[in-house]
């Protein structure tokens, strides 16, 4: 029974979502964009643009995902149903945790699509797109659930959302070097940065949902 309550909160916030595509497709244009400026600013040296390609990537990833968070929460914070939610701690962690998973798949997916096509423009070796792929898959949640901690804690700010995500930049910055790291690093210091990023991401699994529903609380107090 519970299963069926969570499956069918998910249903409906993913069709709720997916109406408002327009706030997703912004992130992956600007992705676009990026990519498509690093040739004009490195000019048509091929051997520089490789080497340089995964991090050129992971900015241009960082940077989508900031745009993506920007408005997390804030739309259910001005209509009153993380009010609605508070009554039951529960359902406002299950409602967070849903949240989070569909607005990383409804930015990441289309993300993970074009990494590849990009990377093939690049001239990128398979094993380096396939490393990209695997660091997306691992470091785009850790993105997602630090961004959406960030966001319930300046609930209700009368800041622009963008300046707050520019806030939130130095909680991005040491992981952006991790998965740049998890690239083009050697195959030892891969592993250990797999483990790594592994061990963070399960942590802040179980740790940002009770978080997040605390700071939403009192955001929503205030």
């Amino acid at each position: 029974m519970q299963a069926k309550i969570i499956m069918h909160l998910f249903k409906l916030e993913f069709i709720c979502e997916c109406r408002g595509y327009k706030e997703y497709l912004f992130p992956i244009v600007f992705y676009l964009m990026v990519m498509v400026l690093y040739p004009i600013a490195f000019g048509s040296d091929s051997q520089i643009l490789q080497y340089y390609f995964p991090a050129m990537t992971w900015i241009a990833i960082m940077l989508s995902v900031m745009l993506a968070l920007k408005s997390m929460f804030e739309l259910e914070y001005q209509k009153n149903i993380l009010e609605y939610l508070m009554f039951n701690r529960g359902s406002l962690i299950r409602f967070v945790v849903i949240k989070i998973i569909i607005s990383w798949f409804l930015t990441c997916l289309p993300l993970l699509l074009m990494v590849p096509m990009v990377g093939f423009f690049f001239n990128e070796p398979i094993k380096v797109l396939a490393l990209l792929e695997l660091s997306i898959l691992l470091v785009t949640p850790v993105l997602f659930l630090l961004g959406a901690l960030f966001s319930s804690l300046t609930l209700g700010v009368s800041q622009q959302a963008s300046l707050k995500m520019i806030l939130s930049l130095p909680l991005f910055i040491p992981i952006l070097i991790l998965a740049v790291l998890l690239v083009t690093a050697q195959t030892q210091v891969r592993h250990l940065i797999l483990m790594f990023l592994f061990g963070i991401l399960c942590c802040l699994s179980i740790l940002v949902p009770w978080l997040m529903a605390l700071l939403i609380e009192n955001g929503v107090y205030d």
